[in-house]
């Protein structure tokens, strides 16, 4: 008897709204708004999403068996008559639990603890069947801020979870909620005008010191957490926007930075001796943190820390449509994917075909300092460029981190780079455990290393390292190419972008992308092209 497969296809339609489309046991695709629309963080239902999850799959509505919605509960920018056509539609709000199940994709052991951060979730009313862990002031409009969950291969506990009280407008800078992700989000609003720019803070923060005259942001001890009310008040007497290249916005930046490291690892150590489990997730966009996951990775009586590329709200789809798979559906098998989950592009050959040699003229191009940007298979899902859709440069020039950002990316200088490594080469270059494809913890590397390749490394001697499994894939085939040339075992990678947009999804975004700003090179699926500057 022929096998009929169960479609899934999950939607998020907040910030960073975005689509996914699960076939049985397989991730086939995911895509957010952002890449469709070029309007970052784009918010709103993901319509485009899914019609292009649908025709990638070349699949009709009423092949879907579910579609799962999950939005805010005073939405506005929803579309219900889309759906229609679909033969089973639900809506569920299980915003932490969603951010819970997307990390399954990428633990390393069972059982594991699960320890979701950010702004906020849910509300109580929206958890549906967690009676347990309402809070009893709950005629306070509160929502969920942090949540823990214990995953031990079939079945996903909550364990605890903890409430904060939103006041909207309280400040100048915006509303208030007692979340890590709030108390940082202030800092990134008031320093750089957007709750977005959370990884800015995070990059400034190393050019900053301890300021005796700014309070501690947080104060926390056991099942304690609050935000520093001196701390805002000192945000609030401010005028804004306080200039990145001031030293009170490095200072302000280094006091939340260094408070979230410590709160993280003070709630980790916490969490391992009450439940005696050493295995860590973390998810929610508090988890987009690489130095604090550098950090938490190295902890004493951790066993490994897990950190799934879409961990922010991007993500929140692919969770609701695996604990669709895995609840509704009965299927607890652990999901396969790859990080290239977006459609692939055909072209017109209009360019010179690489054949064989494909790594190695690439690396020559690369070694005599081009700019070249590599669009292959699908895009990655999540904010990290992995090779799909990322720019890459050669760090054998020391002034080559200071051109990308100036020249480039058009953006301030005190901005890092990641870099790319083979797995063969990365236990002489760091003991990180962390390290992984996926480009998310921040660590210190040997320091022969430092000392040759400056372009890599953050002011505070930290890289970002994304390590490359396949050598025979065409960023492991540039990247072996380009070490066997030079010696130097790595490759800047930052994503393909320009200032203000999002990663390029189409062959036409990145052709346009690429003459806009200035790079030498593009190859599109092992198509070398010249870029016409200009």
């Amino acid at each position: 008897m022929t096998h009929k497969p169960t479609y899934i296809i999950g939607t998020h339609s907040g910030h960073d709204a975005s689509a996914c489309l699960l076939k049985d046991n397989e991730l086939l695709y995911a895509i957010t708004k952002e890449r469709l629309t070029r309007k970052k963080h784009d918010s709103g239902e993901p319509t485009e999403c899914i019609n292009y999850l649908l025709d990638a799959a070349q699949l009709k509505k009423e092949e879907i068996d579910l579609v799962i919605r999950t939005n805010w509960f005073d939405s506005t920018e929803l579309n219900d008559k889309y759906y229609e056509n679909f033969p089973k539609v639900i809506s569920s709000r299980r915003h932490h639990e969603f951010h819970a199940w997307n990390t399954t994709t990428v633990l390393k052991d069972t059982p594991t603890l699960i320890l979701i951060t950010d702004g906020r979730g849910c509300r109580p009313e929206d958890l549906e069947d967690d009676s347990n862990i309402i809070p009893t002031d709950s005629h306070l409009q509160q929502f969920e801020v942090e949540s823990v969950y214990l995953y031990d291969g079939e079945k996903m506990s909550c364990l605890e979870k903890r409430w904060g009280t939103y006041e909207k407008n309280k400040y100048s800078w915006g509303s208030h909620i007692v979340s890590l992700g709030y108390a940082y989000a202030a800092v990134s609003k008031t320093i750089f005008g957007s709750s977005n720019a959370a990884g800015k803070v995070m990059a400034l923060a190393a050019l900053g010191a301890k300021n005796h005259t700014i309070p501690s942001p947080l104060i926390y001890h056991e099942d304690f957490f609050e935000i520093n009310e001196e701390w805002l008040h000192f945000i609030e007497a401010q005028s804004k926007p306080i200039q990145w290249d001031s030293a009170t916005a490095k200072d302000l930046a280094f006091s939340i930075q260094k408070a979230l490291e410590e709160y993280l690892t003070f709630r980790v150590k916490q969490l391992i001796e009450k439940y005696g489990v050493r295995s860590i997730s973390l998810g929610g966009g508090v988890a987009l943190n690489c130095k604090a996951n550098g950090l938490l990775a190295k902890l004493d009586g951790v066993q490994n820390v897990s950190v799934f590329n879409a961990s922010g709200d991007d993500g929140l789809s692919l969770g609701a449509a695996i604990w669709a798979k895995h609840v509704l559906y009965k299927n607890k098998e652990t999901l396969q994917w790859n990080v290239g989950t977006g459609r692939s592009y055909t072209i017109e050959e209009s360019g010179t075909s690489l054949g064989i040699h494909f790594g190695e003229v690439i690396a020559k191009l690369l070694v005599e300092n081009k700019l070249v940007g590599l669009f292959n298979g699908g895009s990655e899902f999540g904010p990290r460029a992995l090779g799909n859709r990322s720019i890459l440069a050669s760090p054998l020039d020391a002034n080559m981190k200071d051109y990308l950002n100036q020249e480039v990316k058009e953006r301030e200088t005190f901005r890092p780079f990641g870099c790319a490594i083979l797995k063969k080469d990365l236990e002489s270059v760091t003991d990180d455990p962390l390290a992984s494809i996926h480009m998310l913890s921040a660590f210190h590397i040997k320091e022969h290393w430092k000392e040759k390749y400056p372009a890599i490394l953050h002011v505070d001697d930290t890289t970002r390292i994304q390590v490359i499994e396949d050598e025979t894939s065409p960023f492991g085939k540039i990247l072996a190419a380009f070490t066997a040339q030079t010696g130097c075992p790595f490759l800047i990678n930052t994503s393909f972008n320009g200032r203000g947009e999002p990663i390029v999804e189409t062959v036409e975004d990145a052709t346009r992308c690429a003459e806009n700003i200035g790079l030498d090179y593009v190859v599109i699926e092992k198509e070398l092209m010249k870029v016409s500057k200009v």
